[in-house]
């Protein structure tokens, strides 16, 4: 069973928290929401108190991480009242030592961003911990505060990016504590449970995809013609400049014009009906199989065909067959494969991935 995190967002609704050069309910929703989305990437079950501004209370929200059963609980604050930098407040109950141990993890990767820390404390009071969450919340908790926003340590974090970032740090030292291996994936919408992950990860070390950003793949973006053609070229090694192609609508300006000469050199596509590349259309499951399978050099296939919505007459069957029999592709189901369903960018580094092994 996967590690379980809670995270309480701080404040939200009319309760709007410390309001300085930025509002704590706003902040605290960016750093939360942010640490979520790196936690799950990294395969951990994430519950959260809200992910809009709204207003739960304190009780209600207690309630939800209890029910929740989490190995780590963190509620996320920002400070005020004069001061620089982040500290955490921990359990003194029969939790302290996970708690305190949670915080120190935190804390070295919120310095190593550059952030300085006031320290890890414990606060008192007349029934034990004085902070609500810390004194309820049946598992180890901590209560970060992450700067002051009435200081100028808020203009260090006076943007999503920045806040984003915080909590960010917050995850990675979440996942030090559990003994969980950080993704090195940059992509934030790649999780290691995704059954495309291995294959994205083998498409960026070699060299065949960057992405649509720094940080994001897009795995359900459907793959246009000339992003097929350019991941296959790369696969295959690239190699000099092919004759021309022919296509009125590929520019030589164009960064998939080589992998275009290429695949019509090869063979692998002689573009659409019209005579035409048409490089923005999405491309199908059946076209994409169709282009691995000619890349591959068309060979013979045998067996039956287990999906019914394939022809044998189609012009991508026996692309279809090849694909099955090599292990390439399962099918939607056991009795489907869509060959005219876009292919998803996740279904085109599966198929290339399984095609290369």
């Amino acid at each position: 069973m996967g590690k379980r995190v809670f995270i309480c967002v701080g404040h939200g609704g009319s309760d709007a928290g410390a309001v300085g050069h930025v509002v704590e309910k706003r902040v605290t929703l960016e750093i939360s929401l942010a640490a979520k989305a790196e936690l799950k990437r990294n395969g951990v079950v994430v519950g959260i108190s809200r992910i809009r501004d709204e207003e739960d209370g304190l009780s209600k929200e207690v309630n939800m991480a209890n029910a929740f059963g989490a190995d780590v609980v963190i509620a996320v604050h920002a400070n005020a009242g004069g001061g620089d930098g982040f500290e955490a407040y921990v359990q003194t109950n029969r939790y302290a030592g996970r708690s305190r141990s949670i915080a120190r993890n935190i804390e070295s990767r919120v310095v190593a961003m550059g952030q300085n820390s006031r320290g890890i404390k414990t606060k008192l009071g007349s029934h034990g911990d004085y902070y609500y969450w810390l004194r309820n919340v049946k598992a180890p908790t901590v209560l970060l505060e992450g700067f002051f926003v009435d200081t100028s340590d808020a203009y260090d974090f006076d943007t999503k990016a920045e806040q984003a970032a915080l909590g960010k740090a917050y995850a990675h030292g979440i996942l030090d504590y559990l003994g969980i291996r950080i993704d090195p994936l940059p992509f934030r919408d790649v999780a290691v449970n995704d059954y495309y992950h291995d294959a994205v990860q083998w498409a960026l070390d070699k060299g065949i995809t960057n992405g649509t950003s720094k940080d994001a793949f897009s795995p359900d973006e459907f793959c246009t013609r000339a992003q097929a053609v350019t991941m296959l070229y790369r696969m295959y090694g690239g190699g000099a400049d092919a004759k021309p192609h022919g296509f009125d609508d590929v520019d030589a300006t164009d960064y998939y014009d080589k992998a275009v000469r290429w695949a019509k050199e090869k063979g692998i596509t002689n573009g659409v009906s019209d005579g035409s590349f048409a490089p923005d259309d999405v491309c199908t499951r059946g076209q994409v199989v169709t282009m691995l399978y000619r890349a591959a050099g068309s060979p013979a296939v045998v067996g039956k065909m287990p999906f019914e919505d394939v022809k044998a007459d189609a012009y991508y069957a026996p692309a279809v067959q090849w694909a099955v029999s090599k292990g390439i592709t399962r099918g939607t189901d056991a009795t489907h494969f869509a060959p005219n369903k876009p292919c998803t960018r996740a279904d085109m580094v599966t198929f290339l991935h399984r095609s290369h092994r």
